[in-house]
């Protein structure tokens, strides 16, 4: 009879494990499925570490540009939306991207006499933060409020934002300034990604996601769902433009002035319009950018002009063309790119998708082009 009640507890034993395991084995999708995480103490690239404040969660960033990305709520469901990001160059001044955030809070913009009373600097251990503070509203009239900080280093600019609720970002000052003050450089700063986009109301657009996450069932990641506070207010173009009838407008999110997408048997393509103040970088740097989302190599400044072509547009505006080819997530992709400079800006327009897709629009694209105006 022993013998036969060892087997039998042994038996039920290992039934007993094998429900456990499969019940673990159910559950891992639902916590790695999370949102939204508490921020770890210390975390950053491998260019900047910080310490989150406590109550600071880590949400996605699907666009792929910012270097961090929280988000702040209340009790009271009220939210913000904290993003770290880095450009190169000053990213057209200080003027220029105070301005934008100015009007993303529904605010008129000021010279540089004004912008001179308005800004503030913090000392850090990573360097002389300059900081301001901006209440306004939003598209629903809703108050909104502001806290941003800018940080030059050699090569690039580091904007730090925290937009959202009026009274939750108000609370949120101090441990803002807490985080900017934790924030560290490793000794040799990796170059940030070259800007592509424009911007007369936004200035982080539609930067690389290097190289592009692989297509699903053909589609094409959306360039610009970045998460952000629903009291960002959509930015202004200085342009106006015509879209193809089969193209589909999409929500233009926290930085497109522009946003489309285009469908077929072949799979689905994104449109993006983008603008940034200033030379947002150089054209070559922009093109190389896009290269390398393709898995193509970068051009020598010799190499520009072969790769290129020149369209003229209406009203005296000229284009730069690029019809790049290569592959993501080892399918097939194409770009279809137009850089512009208009108006102490520089304006992108690009298509991506499945290669078939991207080279039957491009007759529809170049035409696209041609509707430019100036408002």
């Amino acid at each position: 009879m022993r013998p036969r009640l060892l087997l039998f507890c042994a038996a039920a034993a290992l039934l007993a494990s094998c429900r456990d395991e499969r019940i673990a084995a159910y559950r891992v999708p639902k916590e790695v499925s999370s949102p939204a995480v508490p921020a770890p103490a210390t975390a950053g690239t491998s260019d900047i570490t910080w310490a989150a404040p406590d109550g600071w969660t880590t949400q996605p960033d699907q666009s792929g540009m910012r270097k961090g990305s929280f988000l702040v709520s209340s009790a009271g469901g009220a939210k913000a939306d904290m993003s770290v990001t880095a450009f190169p160059g000053d990213v057209g001044g200080d003027l220029a991207n105070v301005n934008r955030w100015r009007g993303q809070v529904g605010l008129a913009p000021i010279d540089e006499a004004t912008l001179a009373q308005t800004v503030q600097t913090i000392d850090a251990p990573a360097g002389k933060f300059s900081f301001i503070e901006l209440s306004g509203a939003n598209a629903a009239q809703k108050p909104v409020r502001m806290l941003g900080a800018w940080l030059q280093r050699p090569d690039q600019r580091w904007f730090f934002k925290l937009m959202g609720d009026d009274a939750l970002v108000t609370a949120q000052r101090d441990a803002f300034l807490s985080f900017l003050k934790s924030v560290s450089f490793a000794a040799a700063p990796v170059a940030a990604p070259v800007v592509t986009g424009p911007v007369k109301a936004q200035s982080t657009n539609d930067l690389p996601k290097a190289p592009f996450a692989p297509f699903a069932s053909g589609a094409m990641p959306d360039a610009d769902a970045a998460p952000a506070p629903a009291e960002s207010a959509a930015p202004q173009a200085s342009l106006t433009w015509t879209a193809p009838v089969d193209w589909q407008a999409k929500p233009l999110g926290p930085m497109r002035i522009g946003s489309f997408a285009m469908s077929s048997d072949a799979g689905n393509a994104d449109i993006s319009i983008v603008a940034f103040p200033g030379e947002a970088g150089g054209l070559l740097a922009n093109i190389n950018r896009w290269r390398g989302q393709l898995g193509l190599a970068p051009l020598a400044g010799g190499d520009l002009a072969g790769a290129t072509t020149a369209l003229d547009g209406a009203g005296g505006l000229h284009f730069t063309v690029v019809d790049l080819s290569g592959r993501a997530g080892g399918a097939p992709a194409r770009m279809l790119g137009a850089i512009l400079s208009f108006d102490d800006q520089t304006y992108f327009f690009k298509i991506t998708g499945p290669d078939a897709l991207v080279a039957r629009e491009k007759s529809a694209f170049l035409d696209f082009l041609k509707t430019v105006r100036a408002r």
